[in-house]
């Protein structure tokens, strides 16, 4: 799970919870149980000042947040709306990763820079062959604050109900304690594997 929130003098919380699962492949036709390791989910990039964060379950053995971060280091300057170098990518992405796996996942991406969309969600999925683009884009409306992976949580309430997104934004101390709560309220409350 992973949340975003706006605070005050367009400062910017991003929280990530740490579990990550690996999926094995799989063995005389039974599927391996996923492995589970415990590492940071959040790249960010120095040039642009843009934090990502990733859920889901990407393809075996790439780090498609490193991969968004890659790839907009190689853009002179990032747009007000992320939305069109983010499709971009994410088609080249899908283009690069086709195989027999399934893959898919969220990446929720911090602009600071942007005035309109700087929260933006992105969710992509293994590419079909009747579906041209899997992806969806989801930068509007901006409330504040924005979830990314598990969904379903009962710990996503946090946000809502301390008020973040409603004028005046919390502090950064504020946020961040509500991002903490909602993190970890999160893994105490999540569904079982």
């Amino acid at each position: 799970m992973q949340i975003a929130i706006e605070a005050q003098s367009n400062q910017f919380i991003l929280a990530s919870d740490t579990k990550a699962r690996k999926r094995n492949g799989s063995s005389g036709g039974k599927r391996s149980p996923d492995e589970v390791s415990f590492e940071s989910k959040v790249r960010v990039s120095g040039k642009h000042t843009v934090a990502v964060a990733i859920s889901g379950r990407p393809l075996l053995n790439t780090d498609p947040a490193q991969e968004f971060v890659d790839y907009i280091a190689t853009v002179s300057r990032i747009p007000e709306s992320l939305v069109d170098v983010t499709e971009e990518w994410t088609k080249e992405y899908q283009d690069r990763h086709t195989g027999w796996d399934w893959w898919g996942f969220k990446l929720l991406i911090v602009n600071p820079n942007s005035k309109y969309e700087p929260i933006v969600t992105v969710e992509v999925a293994k590419r079909l062959d009747d579906c041209a683009n899997q992806s969806k884009i989801k930068a509007l409306p901006f409330s504040g604050f924005r979830i990314s992976g598990n969904e379903i949580n009962s710990a996503i309430m946090w946000p809502e109900y301390c008020r973040c997104g409603i004028q005046p934004l919390p502090d950064l101390e504020t946020g961040t304690n509500i991002a903490a709560l909602t993190i970890l309220m999160g893994a105490e409350h999540a569904a079982p594997s």
